[in-house]
């Protein structure tokens, strides 16, 4: 999944959403018509994850650093200068 990560006040959630805590300070937040994915929060962090497709305008973001690579799928290749990750990493803005 293409997701980004920004600081909490500097985006502006439209919409109605539906967060469910799956850890005790983590929670996701779905679209409350469709159901669909779009953030994730630990709620000591100072940012939100927010799925790249949830986004009006993406025309200014870029690949960082990729997260999870053990667990990639075999359909597509990582880019190898690209910063990659087993885990999380420094996923801190």
């Amino acid at each position: 999944m293409a997701a980004c990560q920004a600081k909490r006040d500097k985006i502006k959630i439209t919409g109605k959403i539906k967060w469910f805590y799956t850890h005790e300070d983590s929670r996701h937040g779905f679209c409350d018509n469709c159901g669909a994915h779009m953030f994730w929060q630990n709620d000591s962090m100072p940012t939100i994850s927010v799925t790249a497709g949830s986004l009006e305008d993406t025309k200014n973001l870029s690949v960082k650093h990729n997260i999870f690579t053990e667990e990639k799928g075999c359909y597509y290749t990582i880019n190898p200068n690209e910063p990659q990750n087993e885990g999380y990493g420094n996923s801190r803005i």
